[in-house]
């Protein structure tokens, strides 16, 4: 076993503290021995009970070199309440699957290695007590649904490697109020933020040109956001039901704003619109109670 975990601190100090506290039972030590012994075609059952294979158990150690990439699909999946408190995974692991933490609502913490490159579909949906998580400078992309519904979730580091946001990543994480996304990002996938409704401030660098349907729908706090040049389009419902925002200026490259873009911004003030408009969607500003005036390109050749 100690050939295993050379090294590795965590288990260093498991040791040290089994025999000083008895923490044999509330931390668990993955080995060659209990990985195969527990494992079922759909995913891994760590420990003696089959029912709840997690319960009791506050923290997870990893061997150093511990399998390969696909290993981390639907690892944890279904365990929700009784799934650890806190995991770390070692640097062997490059990517994490779909699904690998699916629903474990008892997650606080999970430190992830600095060569992470991947983080797939729904890998930490539902894991409602996780609070702040920090993306290694690896991961280029964030597939979809990775932290859906992560209500707990304040504190999002995105690194300067990430390209790409794909569709829900962070819907419904209604505990998050501010980000950062950095300059690398050039596509912001559908629905990305729907639902953060404590979201007030983001940042949304120069060169994302795609924003996808419904990204900010029903941030209810959202006060304010600035638009990125390159963008060539407002979705259908993009900002819809921001209540709080009370001011935008469309980029002078957009030429479509699409159905309900901004439908029921009740508090939204003023809308400046650009040269090369040509079209404005059906119910595009529908529900802005607030917006007294606005002034119509005469590019515009369609109005919804």
């Amino acid at each position: 076993l100690n050939d295993e975990y050379n090294d590795n601190p965590d288990f260093n100090e498991w040791l040290d503290k089994s025999s000083k506290y008895n923490l044999k039972g509330r931390w668990y030590l993955i080995t060659d021995y209990n990985l195969e012994r527990c494992f079922d075609e759909h995913y891994y059952r760590f420990g003696d009970s089959e029912s709840n294979p997690w319960d009791g158990i506050e923290k997870v150690i990893f061997p150093l070199n511990y399998i390969k990439s696909k290993d981390l699909e639907g690892e944890y999946r279904g365990y929700g309440p009784v799934a650890p408190k806190k995991v770390k995974l070692p640097s062997s692991v490059t990517e994490i699957w779909s699904e690998a933490f699916i629903r474990c609502s008892n997650l606080k913490k999970i430190e992830l290695p600095s060569n992470l490159t991947k983080i797939g579909g729904h890998a930490f949906s539902g894991c409602t007590n996780l609070t702040n998580i920090e993306i290694p400078s690896s991961v280029t992309e964030i597939f979809i649904n990775a932290f859906e519904n992560c209500s707990s979730l304040k504190e999002i580091k995105l690194p300067s490697s990430l390209t790409k946001i794909w569709n829900y990543a962070f819907a419904g994480c209604s505990s998050l109020e501010s980000i950062v996304i950095p300059p690398s990002v050039t596509m912001i996938g559908s629905s990305v933020f729907s639902g953060c409704t404590n979201l007030t401030d983001i940042e949304i660098p120069s060169n994302v040109w795609s924003i996808g349907d419904a990204a900010f729908r029903n941030c209810f706090n959202l006060k304010s956001i600035q638009l990125p040049s390159e963008l060539r389009g407002i979705t259908n419902n993009a900002f819809s039901m921001c209540s709080s925002l009370e001011r935008i200026i469309i980029p002078s490259r957009v030429k479509v704003i699409q159905s309900e873009a901004f439908a029921d911004c009740s508090s939204l003030k003023e809308v400046f619109l650009p040269l090369i408009l040509t079209k404005i969607g059906d119910r595009a500003f529908s529900g802005c109670f607030s917006l007294k005036n606005i002034a119509i390109p005469s590019s515009v050749r369609e109005i919804g």
